[in-house]
C-alpha cells in the first residue's frame, strides 16, 4: 500500500481520467440521440459528432507538441469537453441552415454558400468571442488556470477552422444525403415556393421549431416568466452543494491511498503526515529562549482524533 500526499494526487489523476472518459462517452451518446431527434437524420446528427472529434484529436496533437515546451497542467484535458459543446453546435447551426435552404427551394450550391455566408460567418464571430474572453484567463499566474485557457482556446480555433472549411466540403460531397434515411424532394420544395417573398416571415415559421419561435414570440412575458422559473428549479441543487478543495475525504471508499491516509491520521500524530518546518532567523544562541518556549507550547497542546481520544504534537528535534 502506497501511502502519501504524492500517491493520493497520483490516484485523483487517475480516477479523473476514467471518470473523464465514462463522462464523455455518455455524452456523446446523449448528445447522437438528442441530434437525430432534432434532425430526424442519422447523417445529419452524425455531422457534428465527426466534426467534434476530428476538433478534439487535433486539438489533443496541437497540445502534445506545445507539452514539450511549456508545463502544462492535467486539466488540459478539458479540450474533450468544450470540444464536444462548440463542435456539435457549430456543425448543427450550419447543416441546419443549409437544409432550411434547400427546404426553401434553393440549389444545393446556393444553399451551401448562403449557409456559409450567415451561419458560418456566425460561428467565426462566436469563435472569436470565445477566444478572446478566455484569453484573460492568462493573466492569472497559475499553471491551472492557463491549461484550462490554452485547451479551450486550442480546440475552439479548430472548432471554427472546421466548420468553415469541412462542414461546406462534406455538405457539397453528400448534397441531400445529408437527410439519410429520409429522403425529401427539395425539387418540390423549389416548385412550392418559387414565388415565395423572401421577407414573408410564415416562411421562416414553418416546421415545430418555427412554431414554437412564434408562439414565444407572440406572448413574450409569459415565455420569459415560465423559462426564469424553469432555470430556477434546476439550481436548486447549487444551495445544497458541498463545495471545496479535492483531498483525500473525496476518494472513493475503497482507495488504498485514502485508507492508508486515514490509518496514519488515526493512530500517530498529524505531523507524520505534514510535517511543519520553522525558519527562525537570528543568532544560535539568542533564539534558544525563544525556541524553548515553543517547544513547551506545543508539547502542551493536543489535537482530536477521529476516535475521540487526543493526541500530543510531536516534539521539536534539537537542532545545532
Amino acid at each position: 500500500m502506497s501511502v502519501g500526499f504524492i500517491s493520493i494526487a497520483e490516484e485523483n489523476n487517475i480516477i479523473a481520467e476514467e471518470d473523464l472518459v465514462r463522462g464523455e462517452s455518455i455524452g456523446i451518446a446523449a448528445a447522437l440521440v438528442i441530434l437525430v431527434i432534432v434532425f430526424g437524420a442519422l447523417v445529419a446528427a452524425g455531422v457534428p459528432i465527426l466534426l467534434a472529434m476530428v476538433s478534439i484529436m487535433i486539438s489533443f496533437g496541437i497540445t502534445a507538441v506545445i507539452g514539450r515546451v511549456w508545463e502544462l497542467s492535467f486539466f488540459i484535458t478539458m479540450i474533450t469537453m468544450i470540444g464536444l459543446a462548440v463542435g456539435i453546435d457549430y456543425a448543427l447551426f450550419v447543416v441546419e441552415r443549409y437544409r432550411e435552404e434547400r427546404r426553401h427551394g434553393r440549389a444545393k450550391a446556393d444553399a451551401i454558400s448562403v449557409a456559409g455566408g450567415t451561419a458560418s460567418k456566425a460561428v467565426a464571430f462566436s469563435g472569436g468571442t470565445v477566444v478572446l474572453a478566455l484569453m484573460g484567463m492568462f493573466l492569472i499566474p497559475a499553471t491551472i488556470f492557463r491549461a484550462l485557457a490554452a485547451g479551450a482556446i486550442i480546440v475552439v480555433v479548430i472548432s471554427v477552422a472546421a466548420t468553415l472549411t469541412l462542414i461546406p466540403a462534406f455538405l457539397s460531397l453528400i448534397g441531400d444525403r445529408i437527410d439519410w434515411p429520409r429522403r425529401r424532394n427539395y425539387d418540390l420544395y423549389a416548385q412550392q415556393h418559387a414565388n415565395d417573398d423572401p421577407n414573408d416571415m410564415t416562411v421562416v415559421y414553418s416546421g415545430f421549431w418555427g412554431r414554437v419561435t412564434k408562439t414565444v414570440m407572440a406572448r413574450p412575458i409569459i415565455s420569459v416568466a415560465l423559462a426564469a422559473l424553469l432555470l430556477v428549479t434546476a439550481s436548486i441543487p447549487y444551495w445544497d452543494i458541498n463545495t471545496g478543495f479535492a483531498g483525500v475525504e473525496t476518494m472513493p471508499n475503497d482507495s488504498e491511498a485514502r485508507h492508508g491516509f486515514e490509518i496514519l491520521n488515526d493512530e500517530f500524530s498529524a505531523g507524520r503526515l505534514a510535517p511543519v518546518r520553522f525558519a527562525i532567523e537570528g543568532d544560535h544562541a539568542a533564539v534558544q529562549d525563544g525556541i524553548a518556549e515553543l517547544r513547551t507550547a506545543l508539547a502542551a497542546e493536543t489535537i482530536p482524533s477521529g476516535d475521540g481520544s487526543e493526541a500530543a504534537f510531536l516534539p521539536i528535534p534539537e537542532q545545532n
